[in-house]
């Protein structure tokens, strides 16, 4: 049996972030597989009002439901990570079906660029900007369908306030958000969906450079060169898309108002392809949020009957799936506090909205608000399932005190498993990579595949030791012998022999058939009380598999 996230058994790793893996899992009971995103809690613990924020945004997440928005089913925690129930998209990346397709047909372009926009309003009508749109966070399903993914970017945003915070991949960034100036989330989403658009339209991007610094440049100054077979209609979508002030850039209802919009759209509908697969798409929408009311976690009531005969089909809260302002975020109220729901602002409270008079006043308030947006999505769950409590939103305990990543697993074992997949991906890589250089005339090939490879290595590069430096730190506020402690219990969890070099230097070694990893591990006092800083100086081994011990201990390190 494999490794165990409460209900889930873990599988393989389908990716990784800046903020953790994600691994494919499988439901014990109903066997439905789902995807599960591990983040460490670390992040969060010095920052109380961060945390808040998350906690506030994955409730908003596990609450909005959009057949181009990838669903989070729920939230399990332990004392160090949480775990994100994802929805699994079976088709991968948009990014990997560009890299070998290259070049996209209008028609194809269009239909991935129609769901896109489509989803990103759903988002922006609940006042959730992504921030961090790009191919590697559009999934495919099976059908060709989009899912927008990754929210770990995501904020929540009321429409006449600014972000400060700089986020996003540079390909992608808006100008302001490069430039570090405070932004209007939603107008550098449409930034960024630009791009997309000019991508599939190209199988290129539009800011690109080998200098990471003259490709800011480029983003700041707004340098691209539109490509001449493009129509007239599309280029000037494009350029009002990616238009430098923000305030002058095209708005997404604008965008489904615009010439080339509307015209590709009525193609689609005179060859009869777009109500066919707009009525697949809501068919697999209906289906998947059947399904998705069949992911249930241990601690959540089995028995719970959905009372959905019991919803006002003529209630102002509206279905989801519905392309419109009001269907998306439900009714805007401005009514009476005496007429609100009395267990849906209950459950505000417990989710931090504290203040029980503001809350009154924000959702008495005509325009819309995150406080108004949440009320309605909290109503309509609570039509729909017939009751409502905090802790359907909350992170749960995932199995008790225990961790479940380390249940009835040998970790030695899987250790080296690690270092030898690390190993047969690098060697695959490097021999593939020989394998193209040695059967491709880079004179012969043309400037749109030349861009875009280029783009797809420097995305997706093997680690170097020139790139990546060869240590790596720890801070731990415990004395420096609990250090030495818990790092001699990792060390026999881990089967890594380990000696003492002294007080304060560990040596660590780590030994996999013909790899073997050294660390030598300095513990050394900070200033002022501070604690200890863990500094791992790789002595051998490649940098690669240097990273794959570090992150097995950190996993297991208690410090």
């Amino acid at each position: 049996m494999g490794e165990k996230i409460g209900p889930f058994i873990l599988g393989e790793t389908l990716g990784e972030g800046s903020t953790g893996k994600v691994k494919l899992a499988v439901h014990k009971d109903t066997n439905q597989t789902v995807a599960i995103k591990i983040i460490n809690k670390s992040i969060l613990t010095n920052k109380p009002s961060l945390r808040r924020k998350v906690e506030r945004e994955i409730a908003v997440m596990k609450l909005i439901s959009h057949k181009h928005v990838i669903r989070l089913f729920d939230v399990l925690q332990t004392k160090k990570y949480l775990f994100l129930i994802i929805e699994h998209v079976e088709g991968g990346e948009l990014f990997d079906y560009i890299v070998n397709k290259g070049r996209l047909s209008t028609e194809e372009a269009f239909q991935i660029f129609r769901q896109i926009i489509i989803g990103v309003e759903y988002c922006h009508n609940n006042l959730i900007c992504h921030r961090d749109l790009k191919p590697e966070n559009l999934l495919l399903d099976k059908n060709n369908n989009i899912k927008i993914a990754d929210f770990g970017m995501a904020s929540l945003m009321e429409e006449d306030k600014l972000l400060e915070t700089s986020c996003g991949s540079p390909h992608y960034a808006s100008p302001e958000v490069v430039k570090g100036l405070r932004y209007n989330g939603m107008e550098a989403d449409v930034w960024s969906c630009g791009v997309v658009l000019f991508a599939l339209l190209t199988g290129r991007l539009p800011f690109d450079d080998d200098n990471l610094q003259n490709l800011l440049k480029k983003v700041k100054a707004g340098l691209y060169q539109m490509p001449s077979f493009l129509s007239d209609d599309v280029k000037d979508l494009i350029a009002r898309m990616l238009t430098m002030e923000p305030e002058k850039r095209i708005k997404i209802k604008e965008i489904k108002r615009h010439p080339w919009w509307r015209s590709m759209e009525k193609a689609m509908a005179d060859n009869g392809m777009a109500d066919t697969n707009e009525t697949q798409s809501e068919e697999n929408h209906q289906n998947t949020c059947a399904e998705n009311r069949d992911v249930k976690t241990d601690s959540e009531d089995q028995q719970q009957q959905s009372k959905k005969e019991n919803i006002d089909e003529t209630s102002a809260v509206t279905s989801p799936s519905d392309d419109s302002d009001a269907a998306a975020t439900g009714a805007i109220y401005c009514v009476s506090r005496n007429d609100l729901d009395s267990d849906v602002l209950k459950t505000m409270q417990e989710m931090g909205w504290n203040d029980e008079e503001k809350l009154f006043e924000a959702l008495e308030l005509p325009e819309k608000n995150i406080e108004t947006v949440l009320y309605n999505l909290l109503l309509k769950r609570k039509k729909e399932s017939g009751s409502l409590s905090v802790e359907s939103f909350a992170p749960k305990l995932a199995v008790g005190l225990a961790n479940p990543l380390t249940d009835g697993v040998d970790k030695g074992e899987q250790l080296r498993k690690k270092l030898q997949e690390a190993t047969q991906k690098y060697l695959e890589t490097k021999r593939q990579e020989q394998e193209q250089e040695k059967s491709q005339d880079s004179r012969n090939r043309t400037q749109t595949v030349s861009n875009w490879f280029s783009f797809w290595k420097r995305k997706k590069p093997v680690p170097r030791e020139e790139d990546i430096g060869s240590h790596f730190g720890l801070h731990s506020n415990k004395s420096q012998k609990e250090i030495l402690d818990e790092l001699a219990r990792a060390f026999q969890v881990l089967q890594i022999h380990w000696n003492l070099a002294s007080e304060s230097v560990v040596q660590a070694k780590c030994a996999c058939g013909d790899i073997l990893v050294v660390f030598d591990i300095t513990i050394n006092s900070l200033p002022s009380k501070e604690g200890f800083l863990l500094n791992f100086a790789r002595q051998s081994g490649e940098v690669y598999q240097a990273r794959v011990l570090f992150d097995c201990l950190t996993d297991e390190l208690n410090i």
